[in-house]
C-alpha cells in the first residue's frame, strides 16, 4: 500500500473514530445529559458535538475526491503575477493579494485541511486549560491515573495521540515524494 493511500485512510479512520467517541463519551449522564452542568455548558458540549459530526462528510469528501485544485492555485497564482503592472509589484496590497492567493491554495488541499481542523479541534481540549474554571475532568470527584507528578486525564490523552497521529498522516502523505501524489 502506497504511503499516500496509508495517510487517507488513517486520517479518515481518526475522522470517522475520534467523532464517534466524542459522541458516545459525551452524549448521556455525564455530559449533556447531566442536571448539574449548567445549561450553558451543555449547550457548548451539544453545540461541538454537532460541529463535530457535522464536519465528518466535508473532511471524508475532502480526503477521497479528486481534485486539481493545488495545480491550478499555483498556474492562477504565475498567471496573475505578471498581469501586476510593474508600479504596483512592490506596494503591499499585491504582496498581501499574492499571499493569499498562495495561502488559499494551500488551504484548500483536501489532506491539509483534514489535519488542520483535527488538529484544533483536538488541540482545543489543551487550549481550555488557559481557562480558570474549566477542568478536563469529568468528574472532579475522581483523580485520573499519576504518572511522574503528571495527572493522566484519559481525554486529554485521547486528545494527544489523535493529534499525534493526524500529523503522522499528514507526514506520510506529503513525504511521499517518490510517488505520484493524487491531489
Amino acid at each position: 500500500m502506497s504511503r499516500k493511500k496509508l495517510a487517507k485512510i488513517l486520517l479518515s479512520v481518526l475522522v470517522v473514530v475520534s467523532t464517534l467517541v466524542s459522541v458516545v463519551v459525551d452524549w448521556n449522564a455525564s455530559h449533556v445529559f447531566n442536571p448539574d452542568w449548567h445549561p450553558h455548558g451543555r449547550f457548548h458540549d451539544v453545540m461541538l458535538l454537532s460541529l463535530l459530526v457535522g464536519l465528518v462528510p466535508i473532511l471524508l469528501w475532502l480526503l477521497w475526491r479528486d481534485s486539481s485544485e493545488p495545480e491550478v492555485a499555483i498556474k492562477v497564482r504565475e498567471e496573475q503575477k505578471n498581469k501586476i503592472p510593474a508600479f504596483m509589484v512592490n506596494l503591499p496590497l499585491p504582496t498581501v493579494i499574492c499571499a493569499v492567493s498562495r495561502l488559499v491554495g494551500i488551504l484548500f488541499l483536501g489532506r491539509t485541511l483534514t489535519t488542520a481542523i483535527l488538529v484544533i479541534f483536538w488541540g482545543s481540549f489543551y487550549v481550555n486549560l488557559l481557562i480558570p474554571g474549566t477542568s478536563p475532568a469529568a468528574n472532579l470527584e475522581e483523580l485520573p491515573p499519576n504518572l511522574l507528578g503528571i495527572l493522566l486525564y484519559p481525554n486529554m490523552v485521547v486528545a494527544a495521540i489523535i493529534i499525534i497521529l493526524a500529523l503522522i498522516g499528514y507526514w506520510l502523505y506529503y513525504s511521499s515524494n517518490n510517488e505520484n501524489r493524487e491531489l
